[in-house]
């Protein structure tokens, strides 16, 4: 008959097995809870920390955008005094080379601060990697493969062809 005692006691055991396994439950659920709650707030961080990148970013672009500008700013000006001495009909053509020339020099000086340099290819040998040969003319006082003429100039920047030069090549046969 301590069967039927038992069996109570059964009973009771596992329910008490039951609650704590519950109890344990309800524990991992509130950690889960606090963990995603967590996630949410680094989630929305980082999204914030994007956009304030991005802002950030695009205010620099548009400073650099803006430097730049007014660095040609000052060759607008000389444009414009030229534009005027060439309306004026006294002024000698020789003015007007000279401000022109001057033009020049200026936007050079320009992009030789923004690190743009212009390639040397006159007299050169043709190299595939610079050079955009146009034409091949035959000089027999050349010798072979030399770039005989900048059809249009080619430019560096920081030491990467930004634009190849145009050419006109020698070429013997």
């Amino acid at each position: 008959n301590n069967m039927g005692k038992e069996e109570p006691m059964k009973e009771l055991q596992k329910s008490s097995e039951i609650e704590e396994l519950e109890a344990k439950v309800m524990q991992e659920k509130e950690r889960a809870d606090e963990l995603k709650g967590l996630l949410q707030r680094i989630q929305a961080e980082f999204e914030n920390y994007m956009k304030r990148s991005e802002g950030e970013r695009k205010g620099i672009e548009e400073m650099a955008r803006i430097k730049f500008v007014q660095e040609f700013l000052p060759l607008m000006d000389s444009f414009d005094a030229a534009m005027e001495k060439l309306e004026k009909k006294h002024e000698s053509s020789r003015d007007a080379i000279e401000g022109i020339s001057l033009l020049r020099k200026q936007l050079s000086q320009i992009m030789g601060r923004q690190g743009i340099q212009e390639m040397k290819s006159l007299g050169n040998k043709f190299d595939p990697e610079k050079h955009e040969c146009l034409v091949f003319e035959h000089r027999k006082d050349r010798e072979e493969g030399v770039v005989l003429e900048e059809i249009q100039k080619g430019y560096t920047m920081k030491g990467k062809i930004i634009r190849h030069a145009k050419v006109k090549v020698n070429r013997k046969n």
